[in-house]
């Protein structure tokens, strides 16, 4: 029952973000809109770090490395990019996504539309593998 809880709130927040998308006139994509309500349901405690707290994590912390690790992505990923001679967009997309999340996806955006697509992909498998990952292992604790 938590594993859909937790999957059903991943997809409202992204819903929420491509209805945002579709509807205010700005250049931000829906996964940015997704990151902003995801932080405020956080702030605001309407949804807990439930996968943090499950694992015995530190939910403060949990969140100071998600957004240094977007922020890190967004800044580094085409010079890691060029570093490693990745050139197909869809590789870019994946790993971008995969690895900084909404902000990283910004970049991606920038970088092409197809990497922009994977990127925003990648996040929402991402997030599901992590939510059904967790919940699996975490009963082996």
């Amino acid at each position: 029952m938590r594993l859909i809880k937790q999957c059903s709130i991943i997809f409202t927040i992204s819903f929420l973000g491509e209805f945002l998308h579709e509807f205010i006139p700005l250049p931000i994509p829906a996964s940015i809109y997704g990151l902003i309500l995801m932080f405020l349901a956080l702030h605001f405690r309407i949804v807990g770090m439930g996968v943090s707290e499950e694992l015995g994590g530190f939910v403060t912390l949990t969140v100071a490395v998600i957004i240094i690790s977007g922020v890190l992505g967004n800044v580094f990923a085409p010079a890691v990019c060029r570093l490693f001679r990745i050139k197909e967009p869809i590789a870019k997309g994946i790993a971008i996504g995969s690895a900084s999340h909404a902000i990283g996806t910004a970049k991606a955006m920038e970088m092409g539309e197809v990497e922009g697509a994977m990127s925003s992909l990648s996040i929402a498998v991402s997030g599901l593998l992590t939510v059904i990952g967790a919940s699996i292992f975490a009963s082996f604790i």
